[in-house]
């Protein structure tokens, strides 16, 4: 329910709507006599319902400090499932209008009177060179991530004839289709345009055209880095950088076809982070088709603007490209304005350290980019699908040993979302032990007396770590299959916490002989780990042309198994603690307890585990903790005295979860 909601009210006012259920469950189980908490909970109803029918009610959303606030100059805000916009008219953009996305530069849109000729701007821009050395119109041309439709009016302006334009979020497709529509042309009706609203990675797989240009808009918008600054890494864009992307790319190309991606840079000639990275993964991707000398198959060129930062552009082809199209490259060049070559195959690199570590990169034989990506003081290195964090630029052991040195506010690639993880795990396990584990200290006495609290301790804590590991990967890893980091967020706590509940509800069924259950559990599980390493890949990628009601069915049918299994493990273990002895329910709470703190760190450690090892090596670890659970298992059924009898306070607990 939470995508249509969002879409329809806007996140602040859901937010006033999950208040408004708890008040209300609150004022439904206040007592009926006239009471403080009857009445609080009545004028919050009251409050929170006005708010969601109202939303001016609500406190105006003010930005941080580093951010854009649009309160003064923006014609026209909407919230969407993706992000926040924000259309900037303000007088010093004439003609055009900046597009502010989550409080941040996202894109631009321009007034357009129909007139394709006239849009001569786009002669010096580097939007031009894709054109200059594809030598005539592309027959066919796809735009991935077309926002406010500056591309399209570059291409219209190149007398390209067929253009399908895809963008993400919905929000920003209405400004073309229905908001701005008079001020930009109404150029989604134009023969040459045909605008879609999805995922590009999604839509690229259901086609099965071939283009002569594919072209990837700075799909950076920094709206990528207000993910990366809160520390949330599941980001929209990051699917499409990946090596995988790049060869699926490629072989939608017709044979002369080029594939062109443009990255901002904040400073390309001192750290071009984003362009270096690229080019590496662009090379692995090359190899993986069997292409050798990748410096033959790329072009870079870069647009340095000397205040608000640099645009790069890499242009990857199939094929070598021919004499002619690098003469075309290298005399296009010079003609735009500030525009420079940082890789040209032969050409010898610029002085610039930017330059050359591009250039280097480019051309150089597999054991020199190795050795340069090794010795560089950032993260540079090719990224999968496995691991999709394009923006994880700064090792965790960095992030560690600077926590504190003073880092740049300005440069979001500074280590501010890996040191954003570490804190958050900090504070996680900081609330989490006061709030769960310290109140222990009011019964310490009985604590000290409890049998096996160490071994109690580690099966809950296995479980509640194991769990999050395999949870929270999943959820990352159906973001490609799905489209959207929502619809999986959604889909996939749906499907695991409903098949976690039933799997705890059936686990009654093995309360004679739970060792023997778990057993049987944990090796279904390694099916499932192995399943979801080995196969799930194919699976989901043999199914991504499907409509979405498919993926999320599918998505969900991967998922039930899982959660089955792993909803028995809980009862069961606090069934056993519960025949230790002494104060069962004691043995509960600390049981929940142990559980709980682990959960909360795991669902942050999870982030940063994968970040640094990937998706695969996580869920693997989950699975080793899940084996853990059952040794730490079999070692309470030693330690329990007396028969086993039905164990009903620690069923009772689970089914409380």
């Amino acid at each position: 329910m939470a995508i249509p909601l969002i879409s329809r009210l806007g996140p602040p006012s859901v937010i006033a709507l999950a208040a408004l259920v708890c008040a209300g469950l609150g004022l439904w189980a206040a007592p009926r006599k006239l009471s403080l908490l009857g009445v609080s909970a009545a004028v919050a109803v009251l409050l929170l319902g006005a708010a969601v029918v109202d939303s001016d009610l609500i406190p105006r959303v003010r930005p941080e400090a580093s951010k854009i606030d649009p309160a003064k100059d923006a014609s026209y805000s909407e919230w969407g499932p993706v992000f926040r916009v924000d259309v900037m008219q303000a007088a010093i953009f004439g003609d055009s209008a900046l597009l502010v996305h989550d409080g941040t530069f996202g894109s631009a849109m321009h007034a357009f009177d129909g007139d394709a000729a006239a849009l001569t701007r786009y002669d010096a821009d580097p939007r031009a060179l894709p054109f200059a050395v594809l030598g005539e119109p592309p027959e066919r041309e796809l735009i991935i991530g077309s926002a406010g439709g500056n591309e399209i009016l570059a291409s219209l302006h190149f007398d390209a004839p067929h253009i399908e334009a895809v963008e993400l979020n919905p929000v920003t497709v209405s400004l073309l289709t229905d908001h701005f529509a008079d001020w930009t042309g109404h150029l989604p009706e134009r023969p040459e345009v045909d605008l879609h609203q999805g995922d590009g990675r999604t839509y690229l797989a259901r086609s099965d055209d071939s283009y002569d240009l594919i072209w990837y808009v700075a799909p950076d918008s920094y709206a990528a880095n207000n993910a990366a600054s809160s520390g949330a890494f599941v980001l929209s864009e990051s699917y499409l950088y990946t090596s995988e992307m790049i060869q699926e790319s490629l072989e939608h190309l017709t044979d002369d076809g080029v594939m062109v991606v443009q990255f901002g840079e904040l400073a390309f000639d001192e750290q071009p982070n984003r362009t270096a990275r690229y080019v590496v993964t662009a090379r692995n991707a090359l190899r993986e088709i069997g292409v050798e000398d990748a410096g033959d198959h790329l072009l870079v060129a870069v647009y340095r603007s000397g205040s608000s930062g640099d645009l790069a552009t890499i242009m990857v082809k199939r094929t070598a490209f021919t004499k002619e199209e690098i003469a075309a490259f290298e005399d296009a060049v010079p003609k735009l304005d500030d525009v420079g070559i940082a890789h040209v195959p032969g050409g010898a690199p610029g002085p610039e350290k930017g330059t050359r570590l591009v250039a280097s990169l480019a051309s150089g034989s597999a054991a020199e980019v190795d050795a340069i990506v090794a010795g560089h003081s950032r993260q540079i290195a090719s990224i999968s699908d496995d691991a999709p964090f394009f923006w994880h630029f700064t090792k965790f052991r960095t992030v560690l040993r600077d926590f504190f040195r003073p880092i740049e506010a300005h440069d979001p690639e500074d280590s501010i979302g890996e040191r954003v993880l570490v804190l958050l795990l900090g504070v996680a396990v900081a609330f989490a032990a006061v709030f769960l584990l310290l109140p222990f200290l009011a019964i310490r006495r009985q604590w000290r007396e409890f049998r096996a609290k160490a071994v109690s301790g580690a099966y809950f804590a296995a479980l509640g770590l194991g769990f999050m590991f395999f949870e929270i990967t999943m959820i990352q890893r159906l973001v490609r299959f799905l489209g959207y980091p929502t619809y999986s967020l959604t889909v996939t706590l749906a499907a695991i916490l409903v098949s976690t509940g039933v799997g705890a509800l059936a686990s009654r069924r093995f309360a004679d002989n739970p060792a023997a259950a778990l057993r049987a559990l944990l090796a279904l599980l390694a099916i499932l780990t192995l399943f979801y390493r080995f196969a799930l890949d194919d699976i989901t990628d043999s199914l991504q042309a499907q409509a979405l009601a498919i993926r999320v069915v599918v998505a969900v049918l991967v998922l039930i198994p899982l959660g089955l299994c792993l909803g028995v493990f809980m009862p069961l273990g606090l069934t056993q603690v519960s025949h230790l002895g002494g104060d069962s329910e004691a043995y509960v709470a600390w049981s929940w307890a142990v559980n709980g703190f682990c959960s909360v760190i795991g669902s942050v450690l999870t982030t940063i585990l994968s970040m640094a090892l990937g998706f695969r090596t996580v869920q693997a670890i989950a699975f080793a903790f899940y084996a853990l659970a059952v040794v730490a298992f079999m070692r309470l059924r030693a330690a329990a005295s007396g028969p086993v009898g039905t164990g009903e306070v620690g069923l009772a607990a689970a089914s409380v979860s």
